[in-house]
């Protein structure tokens, strides 16, 4: 089975990598891209904690899916965490933001 953080790391990497759009501009973001990468970054935690809860209940024997199971489960996680991300989330998105834009002398 795959290890469930490996996706989540691999898109981490993505978002802060050398190679990414947003470092083009040599420390130059523009607000939006900031905005995005703290909502790429909130969905991925809210996923990481779907995936905490769902190992933390109980699992029955009845049905047992093996690792056909693991990854619908581990989709599931990650497109429902978008879903909340993009309806506002739980706020940490917000919050990462507003302490960027102080931290660099934005609003």
């Amino acid at each position: 089975m795959l290890p469930y953080s490996t996706f989540n790391l691999n898109r981490m990497d993505s978002l802060f990598s050398l190679n990414s759009p947003l470092s083009k501009e040599k420390g130059k973001l523009k607000p939006k891209d900031v905005k995005r990468v703290c909502s790429e970054f909130e969905t991925i935690f809210i996923s990481y904690l779907l995936h905490q809860i769902r190992k933390a209940l109980p699992k029955s024997d009845f049905l047992d899916g093996g690792i056909t199971e693991s990854f619908f489960n581990s989709q599931w996680d990650e497109m429902l965490a978008q879903k909340v991300a993009e309806g506002g989330g739980i706020g940490l998105a917000k919050i990462i933001y507003s302490s960027l834009s102080r931290s660099s002398g934005g609003k």
